[in-house]
């Protein structure tokens, strides 16, 4: 396992190609630095990213999240994962002042030469002029992530609330079905 992804080192199927390719470059030649023109990505935004591909990529429990769709990049992706909103505050905040073209990163690129592009006439803008607030980036930007209140108390959303690398070992020593409850109990 390399760097980001050694939360699940212990119970995963990714390979060490897979995690440092994602450090690296990215499994799907998804382009970060889609507005390098102006300013690339900032290593802390970039840190935010790395987590989340590597959750995506090597976590054994993503099962509930996933569905399979029909796109250039691939077959499966993740709707509606539970994310503490202090951790989207903390994504966002990382993120504030580096820039995209578009508030939609699933479905408003343009994919040519295998990569994603800004479409012709498309403005880069700050994270900040785009989303303006946290939960409007986590909800909009992959369109996968469900922020959840952190006031919630219930001893189930307790285990959720906290640093975004909790949630993923809630996963991992929960298990994918008592971590359901615990957000439904949230959710609800």
């Amino acid at each position: 396992m390399y760097f980001q992804c050694v939360p699940w080192r212990d119970r995963s199927c990714c390979t060490f190609n897979t995690t440092h390719l994602t450090h690296h470059g990215s499994p799907y030649n998804f382009n970060f630095n889609h507005c390098g023109h102006v300013k690339n990505m900032s290593e802390e935004c970039r840190k935010h990213f790395i987590q989340d591909s590597c959750f995506y990529e090597c976590s054994p429990n993503v099962g509930p999240w996933v569905v399979k769709v029909e796109m250039k990049i691939r077959n499966e992706r993740f709707v509606h994962v539970p994310l503490c909103s202090s951790d989207c505050e903390a994504w966002f905040e990382a993120c504030i002042d580096d820039y995209t073209c578009t508030d939609n990163w699933v479905q408003n690129f343009k994919w040519a030469g295998g990569t994603n592009q800004c479409h012709p006439g498309s403005e880069c803008r700050t994270f900040r002029e785009t989303f303006e607030t946290a939960e409007n980036f986590c909800h909009k930007c992959t369109t996968a992530l469900d922020c959840v209140p952190s006031h919630l108390t219930t001893s189930h959303s307790q285990l959720i609330i906290g640093p975004r690398q909790s949630v993923w070992r809630v996963v991992e020593h929960l298990g994918v079905n008592n971590l359901m409850v615990g957000v439904e109990d949230v959710v609800d």
